[in-house]
């Protein structure tokens, strides 16, 4: 028993051909990642010149000689209209008549310190839990 039979439980002739076969594959694909590498950077550098080609002409061209870009109005953004945050059928929809009394009447019988509206409003309800602060 040899050492490279403890090793390589395949042949030795198929592990070198399997090695050969994926240095070959990943040799190539790095050739062809290079190859577009260098095409892009030649695309690159051909924009670049011709860009500024352009804007040399545009520069030594006349401003009263210029149109302005036409834009068609399909290519613009439409506004996107959101939903409301809040409805205001839900505000509005409890009281729609006018109240019988004025500021002042209000915030004496409500909230005033001498006023026992909360207190009757948490006895009718019946809910011991309600804590308000102002």
């Amino acid at each position: 028993m040899h050492l490279y039979d403890f090793y390589f439980p395949v042949s030795f002739s198929g592990r070198v051909r399997y090695k050969f076969a994926s240095f070959w594959n990943r040799n190539h694909a790095l050739r062809t990642l290079q190859r577009f590498a260098k095409n892009f950077h030649t695309m690159l550098e051909a924009e670049k010149k011709e860009n500024a080609e352009s804007e040399l002409r545009a520069h030594s061209s006349s401003i009263k000689g210029r149109s302005q870009a036409k834009i068609s109005e399909d290519s613009l953004p439409t506004a996107i209209e959101f939903q409301p945050f809040v409805k205001e059928e839900a505000l509005i929809s409890i009281y729609n008549d006018a109240f019988p009394c004025t500021a002042e009447q209000f915030f004496n019988i409500l909230l005033h310190d001498d006023s026992n509206y909360i207190n009757e409003y948490r006895l009718a309800r019946k809910d011991a839990n309600l804590v308000v602060s102002i």
